[in-house]
């Protein structure tokens, strides 16, 4: 069952290859809400920065900017990957662009796991859907879903 987002979950039921799935949607159950009863789920940072299976969000110190990823590995070691990549400057990375344009700095104690998801598909689309219901606020590039 999926949280229901108005133009995903349509665009969802017509791709190709899941005509033999049952995709449900429970309206009810916002993805804001799902996100925000995770995050409230996590433990500690500790605790946090040793998860693997994970879509998460990282917040900007200095707006209402978040990154959404989705890593297997320890979060702390996928953390260390984006301090890296900012520290180097990698200028065609989303999350190190926003940093560059603006001067702002990732707040990487506020991490948040926003979703536990051992099966790599169903990070990418709850990364996806994460990334979507935060709109404007997110610092992801989306690429559009092909249909065909």
């Amino acid at each position: 069952m999926l949280p229901y987002i108005s133009g995903i979950f349509e665009k969802l039921q017509r791709m190709k290859g899941l005509e033999k799935c049952q995709i449900v949607a429970n309206k009810g159950v916002t993805l804001k809400k799902l996100m925000l009863s995770n995050q409230k789920k996590n433990k500690g940072v500790q605790d946090v920065m040793n998860s693997s299976n994970v879509a998460y969000s990282i917040p900007c110190s200095d707006c209402d900017s978040r990154y959404c990823g989705q890593t297997r590995q320890l979060l702390k070691n996928r953390i260390a990957s984006h301090k890296s990549e900012l520290k180097h400057l990698n200028q065609n990375n989303s999350f190190v662009q926003h940093f560059l344009e603006t001067g702002h700095k990732p707040n990487v104690d506020k991490v948040s796991i926003l979703f536990n998801e051992k099966h790599y598909k169903s990070r990418l689309n709850l990364e996806t859907m994460s990334i979507f219901a935060l709109g404007s606020s997110a610092l992801n590039h989306i690429k559009p879903v092909n249909e065909n």
